[in-house]
């Protein structure tokens, strides 16, 4: 199943980017 890791690697690739966008929003909005 090498299918499954590359399905993985990318995966853990889009929720690295999600977590890094929420981060850059929260201190954007965090500061008023």
């Amino acid at each position: 199943m090498a299918n499954k890791s590359l399905i993985t690697y990318l995966f853990r690739k889009d929720i690295a980017k999600i977590l890094q966008n929420y981060l850059y929003v929260n201190k954007a909005f965090g500061k008023k």
